[in-house]
Formats: C-alpha cells, sequence, structure tokens
C-alpha cells in the first residue's frame, strides 16, 4: 500500500512548559519543559516505541530540542533546524495570549505595530522551505518536533491552504502529534 510514499513524517508538538500553563505567548522565548512537559514527552516516547524512525528534526530551542531528545532516546539522529523556530510574537511574547485576538495573526497580509512580530507570510515561507529540503532527504519515517505555530504552517503546507482558510481550525496540543505520507 505505501511502496509509492517518499516518506512519513510524525509531526510532533513539544511538551508543556511553566509559560504554556501560565498561557503566556512564549515565541521565540527560549523556554524549558516543566515536570508535566518531561512526562508527555516520556509518554510519547513510548507511543513511538514501535516505530524506527530514521532521522529526527528539531526546533533548537529548548522545549523542542529536550522533547525531540526524550522522544528519540537515541535510537536516531536529530537535527536541529532554526526553521523550525516557533513563529516570533515580538513584545508581546511573556504575555498572557488569551489577552490577544488571534485572527489578525492568522491573516495574510496583516500588518503589525511591532516589527518583531513575524508575519504569516515569512512563518509560512520557513515551514515551505523546511518541507521543500525533505525531498533531500533520504529516510522513510521522519520525526519532527517544534512548536504550535510553526506545526500550523507546516500542517498547512502539507494540506494546502487558500485565501478563506481558517487557520485557527487547526491545532496541536502540548506533546500532541499528528502524521502525514508525502507522495511523490
Amino acid at each position: 500500500m505505501y511502496d509509492d510514499y517518499i516518506m512519513k513524517i510524525y509531526l510532533v508538538r513539544h511538551g508543556q512548559t511553566d509559560w504554556n500553563a501560565k498561557g503566556l505567548l512564549q515565541g521565540q522565548h527560549d523556554t524549558s519543559l516543566n515536570d508535566t512537559g518531561r512526562t508527555q514527552a516520556r509518554e510519547m516516547q513510548e507511543k513511538f516505541q514501535n516505530l524506527n524512525f530514521d532521522l529526527c528534526f528539531s526546533s533548537p530551542l529548548k522545549r523542542a530540542a529536550e522533547t525531540a531528545k526524550i522522544i528519540c532516546e537515541g535510537r536516531c539522529e536529530i537535527r536541529y533546524d532554526d526553521r523550525l523556530k516557533e513563529r516570533s510574537f515580538g513584545k508581546l511574547e511573556g504575555h498572557p495570549s488569551k489577552n490577544r485576538p488571534m485572527e489578525n495573526d492568522w491573516r495574510f497580509g496583516a500588518t503589525f505595530e511591532d516589527d518583531t512580530f513575524e508575519p504569516l507570510e515569512s512563518l509560512f515561507a520557513r515551514a515551505k522551505s523546511f518541507l521543500d529540503n525533505l525531498e533531500n532527504v533520504n529516510a522513510k519515517n521522519v520525526l519532527i518536533v517544534c512548536h504550535g505555530s510553526l506545526a500550523k504552517a507546516l500542517h498547512y503546507n502539507i494540506v494546502g491552504y487558500d485565501q478563506n482558510t481558517d487557520f485557527l481550525s487547526w491545532h496541536l496540543e502540548n506533546c500532541a502529534y499528528d502524521s502525514y505520507t508525502l507522495f511523490e
């Protein structure tokens, strides 16, 4: 059935951090997993124990890197890629996410007063660049550990989107995963 696929990717969002638990925007602020996040990563490692990953790609930010190390448990190489970092939320990092309406943040062409807030176009371009480079990777099963916004950008680059796509309709919780089969 899968003889014609290039690779299967498993997309995992990092485990919980204290900032996740408090509902704070993390962005590229380099936070570590909390005890719950490490437990979530160990549970994900158990879910994947019968999968043989050829390679893992991870964001270099601590919360994703630690999640990747726990899940892989030395079974495969982990490559860190800056394109898998979380979206920059600029000056909003460290502030409660519930105080911010997210609809504008997930609209192409949106402008932000804070020029350090990463536009959606840039986020999606990073995700596409990463996926395009996967074509050069000789692997059948690939684990990707990243962040909520970047996972969303990867997901929509894989499944497709247009100007009417509701980007807020798909979301990965901490240490949840989705899988995709990439065809030629």
